[in-house]
């Protein structure tokens, strides 16, 4: 009865046929895996990181994301995002070193303590994306732009029963126009 009635409406709008396509995307196999790359960036975002702890911050979120598997436990409940940039930052060298970083799980230490020093020791970046570009201080005109386009976005996704959150973001768009997505062309600021 709701699978007829949601057909009848994705059928209405002409989204039948992707959600067939987003389903069987679903399907496939890593379709759920975390995107830990997405993750880096999202903490360097907040605040940049050097080189070398840029690639700390990669080798400590793939050793958190091991661990957690394998403990079936949410990956921030075995190290929060803050504590991942405070090691990548710090670089600690010991045990003692890692139990007094605030916010740290005891457990985790004492389980995998040995591993993180490990990993924060790692020289080889053979594999780690350069950092992300420095995004500019938003401007008033930065931001008329972001929100005139995230509106403009928004309005004709609901206009086609279309949640704006599948498309993007204000935050996808803002890095876009950040890294000279939208370019004075001689017409005015847009």
């Amino acid at each position: 009865l709701v699978w007829d009635r949601m057909q009848e409406q994705l059928t209405t709008f002409g989204h039948l046929d992707l959600v067939f396509e987003e389903c069987a995307a679903a399907c496939q196999p890593g379709a759920f895996l975390p995107d830990l790359e997405k993750q880096c960036r999202k903490i360097h975002r907040r605040n940049p990181m050097r080189r070398g702890q840029w690639n700390r911050l990669h080798h400590l979120m793939a050793l958190r994301d091991e661990c957690a598997r394998e403990a079936d436990l949410p990956p921030r409940t075995l190290i929060p995002d803050g504590c991942l940039s405070d090691l990548a930052r710090r670089n600690p060298t010991s045990i003692d070193a890692l139990r007094q970083l605030k916010g740290m799980p005891r457990p985790t230490v004492d389980r995998h303590g040995e591993s993180i020093l490990q990993r924060l020791a790692r020289e080889d970046d053979a594999h780690i994306p350069d950092r992300p570009q420095k995004l500019p201080e938003e401007t008033a005109v930065m931001r008329v732009q972001i929100d005139a386009i995230w509106s403009a976005i928004s309005s004709w996704c609901m206009c086609h029963s279309i949640a704006p959150a599948l498309v993007g973001t204000r935050n996808s768009i803002a890095e876009w126009i950040g890294t000279g997505g939208l370019q004075d062309h001689g017409h005015g600021p847009w």
